[in-house]
């Protein structure tokens, strides 16, 4: 059992970091990490019926097994924070393109609207101008 909860955070068991300083209920062939490097293997002859990782001499459980579990699981949960922070990062940008979106939209809608104004008072000028190149054709044709 760690002596309070900042050093548990130090500590891990079967490659598990220890969240609270909770005692730990230990089981035949459980590794035990203190810190970055000291490994301790817990036996007890007496429970051996509970052991659920065996220590065969042709692979036995070692520092490096040890550690190796630790990095794992260590690097598994790195995984998984980088894969969270990712799909946030996608949500966050999926929202500013909408975002964008519709801005473009309103924006779209504005200049659409002041073409259609700038049409209509174009075309009332083409109106006016063809009226008066009428009415100065027809003063001519009068005259002759």
């Amino acid at each position: 059992m760690p002596a309070s909860a900042a050093s548990a955070t130090h500590c891990y068991v079967n490659g598990v970091k220890l969240t609270s300083a909770d005692p730990v209920e230990l089981k035949p062939n459980d590794r035990v990490i203190f810190g970055t490097g000291t490994v301790l293997l817990y036996r007890c002859q007496s429970r051996d019926a509970e052991v659920e990782l065996k220590d065969d001499p042709a692979d036995p459980i070692s520092y490096e097994f040890a550690m190796r579990e630790k990095q794992k699981l260590e690097d598994a949960e790195e995984e998984a924070e980088k894969a969270e922070a990712k799909a946030r990062q996608e949500e966050e940008n999926a929202a500013k393109m909408n975002e964008l979106r519709a801005q473009m939209e309103v924006e779209k809608a504005e200049q659409e609207a002041a073409a259609a104004v700038i049409k209509q008072q174009m075309e009332e000028q083409m109106a006016a101008l063809r009226s008066e190149v009428d009415a100065k054709h027809n003063d001519e044709e009068a005259k002759q």
